[in-house]
């Protein structure tokens, strides 16, 4: 089907193949890369919002407990916010309560043995513990997971026991504040080791976020990369009919008409000079093709003149012939009809080309 198509049209047809395969390659492989580029810019606003919340923590720590240390004493009752992981849940809940778009993400000090109940750990974040545990190098797991489900990305940080002071409140039950044990009870929360990961650290994204962001992210490239093909097709098919199919036309056309007898040689000669001069001035393979075509037509033109002399000979000839024929007995019948059949085959090689 393709072999009776005309040469511009075959050559559109392979520049859209190869444009639609250019767009189908560069779409998969942008897709990866852009779902990549997403997860890797939430995963650092939920970097940056655990280093917020780890200064949250260290004030705690180190200032609010130096001021709440001595009220902590003369109370029954037990004051929370001298905890850095409670004070760092509270400040973090605060701001999603203050800005919708924080509202659907999620902080958690998820721990195995917590003093407040909040804070206990499920299966899936057991397991982040353990292999915090097993890989004491591992710094951060992120990945995906269903939550009340919903499709959550996570990153997730291991916390180590590595101030002594933690464990006046998770050591022994015996060791604990009175206030303590009496907010919380003696039955959770105590006898961590020091050194002991217990807690990972872990924000939840839900993840319309992260496909939302890849999604705008993919569609506003594709378009990109889609005008950039558009446009480099059009100029590559614009110039392939300009200095192709254009200079290829007048040759085709000519010769066409040149083999139906719809020109005589000289006058095909005449055309061959006129349509083809400009195309036969440069050097390249076409410019060498028309100067070769032109040739050919001069030869042909040539031929056809050496052709009518020998033909227009035979004819004198077999006039002769024929008037000795007449007065001369002796002149052979076969060599007339020799003479006849080539003058037949002379003229046989006149017919059109």
């Amino acid at each position: 089907m393709t072999r009776q198509l005309k040469l511009g049209i075959k050559f559109t047809l392979i520049l859209g193949v190869a444009f639609l395969s250019g767009i189908l390659i560069s779409g998969v492989l942008l897709s990866q890369t852009s779902l990549r580029r997403a997860e890797a810019i939430v995963s650092n606003q939920a970097m940056l919002m655990i280093e917020t919340m780890n200064s949250v923590r260290n004030y705690t720590s180190n200032s609010v407990n130096t001021h709440l240390q001595p009220l902590q004493a003369t109370r029954d009752d037990f004051i929370p916010e001298t905890i850095p992981a409670y004070s760092a849940t509270e400040v973090f809940e605060d701001l999603r309560s203050r800005d919708d778009y924080f509202q659907q993400f999620f902080y958690k000090e998820a721990t195995l043995n917590p003093t407040n109940l909040r804070d206990q750990a499920d299966d899936f974040e057991s397991d982040l513990i353990a292999q915090f545990r097993q890989n004491p190098d591992l710094q951060e797991i992120n990945d995906f997971r269903d939550r009340d489900g919903e499709r959550f990305f996570f990153v997730a940080r291991p916390l180590k026991i590595t101030n002594a002071s933690c464990l006046e409140c998770h050591g022994n039950p015996e060791d604990a504040p009175p206030s303590l044990i009496n907010t919380y009870g003696s039955q959770h929360g105590f006898n961590w080791q020091m050194g002991e990961i217990v807690t990972a650290q872990t924000i939840y994204v839900p993840s319309e976020t992260i496909f939302t962001s890849y999604q705008r992210h993919w569609l506003r490239w594709m378009g990109f990369f889609t005008g950039i093909f558009a446009v480099i097709l059009l100029l590559i098919n614009w110039l392939i009919n300009r200095v192709v199919i254009r200079p290829l036309k007048p040759m085709t056309h000519l010769a066409q008409q040149m083999s139906q007898g719809e020109l005589t040689p000289e006058e095909a000669e005449v055309m061959a000079n006129q349509e083809l001069k400009s195309v036969a001035k440069g050097g390249d393979e076409l410019s060498i093709l028309a100067r070769m075509f032109q040739k050919m037509v001069r030869a042909v033109v040539l031929r056809e003149q050496d052709l009518s002399a020998q033909i227009q000979s035979l004819h004198d000839l077999m006039a002769r012939a024929k008037q000795v024929r007449g007065g001369d007995a002796e002149i052979k019948t076969e060599s007339l009809e020799s003479l006849r059949d080539k003058a037949r085959g002379l003229i046989q090689k006149r017919k059109p080309i």
